[in-house]
């Protein structure tokens, strides 16, 4: 609808719109100074005439129309520094064609990189919570915490401002960018963070620390996982507290991501609970992964397949995995005993006597060996007493 303009502003107005590829820049900081002048007179209740109002709206669409043009006046800036206008003084604002559509495109940009600054900073906290965070816990979560509140305020205060600048917007976009990229970081690296938890959970194991390495050992698996030794860790450290529920649960995970170790941990807590078939079924698929894995290991292995045979009364299965297991390392007492029952069942006292005093080298740390080594004992002490096997 062509202006009919009956006052300065709108006359301003339309005079800019005839020349709009040229504007005059006298003309324009007349136009706009014209609309100050209209705003005070709002605030002060003077505007009050409604033909006179709906020509001020007419016009400011007019002008809105004109904001491709007026951004092409280089004077407007200046202006601005000299008269310090309020943001809501759009009029000030002009935005170049285009201009629009950037800035709701680097505001979405710099929303999305806030909320996924916000969601690993979450998971952090979770990952390092366990009965409170330690400090090297505090490091990793706190950082990531103020930068993303550094980063959701820079988006905040543009939020907050009627007309951020383009170059304003940039500069949100690229804080929030190097918050995010700085906490993705942290997050990203939490496979090495678990590393360095499993470590001190071990080192608290050896000082006999088992709360302080149940803490740490707890974050090492939230942080990664897939960190089979730490949940082989970790479960060996529930079998200390006498939690076997939750070492069966941390082994079973060890064992899956291929942690012979736990395999072998497993195996033994289901022989104590007189679950063989549990047992064999555990070692028979570790065995298939030993390869070339150190004495110690293939040993237990062989010694565990023998225990749970014995069990089973598979005699003949039994005695060939404990003999496999003494040929491996013969000065290891654990096979010794295992052997020394299986003759005494199949009442072979002179062999079962030797494998007893074999036995009698055990160093009971676990309870079953605790049980065999009395075992041991005991035979050996009807033996001198002259009652045989």
């Amino acid at each position: 609808m062509p202006l009919q303009p009956s006052t300065p502003y709108p006359q301003a107005v339309h005079r800019l719109a005839t020349a709009a590829d040229a504007l005059a820049p006298r003309e324009v900081l007349n136009c706009l100074l014209l609309r100050d002048a209209i705003a005070k007179r709002y605030v002060d209740g003077e505007l009050t005439d409604g033909r006179e109002a709906q020509e001020i709206l007419d016009a400011d669409a007019a002008l809105a129309e004109l904001e491709p043009h007026l951004a092409k006046v280089e004077e407007i800036a200046a202006w601005r520094k000299r008269f310090s206008p309020s943001l809501s003084a759009w009029w000030w604002y002009p935005k170049a064609k285009g201009q629009n559509r950037l800035g709701r495109l680097f505001n979405i940009l710099t929303l999305l990189l806030t909320v996924a600054t916000l969601s690993f900073v979450t998971d952090l906290v979770r990952c390092f919570s366990f009965d409170g965070i330690d400090l090297r816990g505090a490091l990793f979560v706190i950082a990531p915490a103020l930068l993303a509140t550094f980063s959701g305020g820079s988006v905040l205060s543009q939020s907050l401002q009627a007309h951020p600048t383009t170059l304003r917007r940039v500069t949100a976009l690229i804080v929030t960018a190097v918050c995010f990229t700085a906490v993705a970081g942290i997050w990203f690296q939490r496979p090495m963070i678990s590393r360095g938890y499993n470590d001190r959970g071990a080192l608290a194991v050896q000082r006999g620390r088992l709360a302080e390495a149940e803490a740490a050992l707890q974050r090492a698996v939230r942080l990664d996982p897939s960190n089979a030794l730490a949940h082989s860790n970790l479960g060996s450290v529930y079998e200390d507290l006498l939690r076997p529920d939750l070492a069966k649960a941390h082994y079973q995970i060890a064992l899956a991501a291929g942690q012979i170790h736990a395999a072998n941990n497993l195996g033994r807590l289901f022989l104590l609970e007189d679950e063989p078939e549990q047992a064999i079924s555990v070692l028979l698929r570790a065995w298939e992964r030993t390869g070339d894995l150190d004495g110690k290991i293939r040993y237990d292995l062989l010694k565990n397949l023998g225990w749970a045979r014995l069990e089973q009364q598979r005699f003949n299965e039994a005695r060939d995995h404990l003999d496999a297991a003494v040929e491996l390392l013969p000065d290891e007492a654990p096979a010794h005993c295992l052997l020394g029952r299986f003759y005494t069942a199949r009442e072979q006292p002179d062999r079962a006597l030797r494998e007893w005093e074999g036995c009698l080298e055990v160093v009971p740390l676990l309870p079953e060996q605790d049980l065999w080594l009395g075992q041991a004992k005991a035979f050996l002490a009807r033996h001198d007493e002259g009652g045989g096997q």
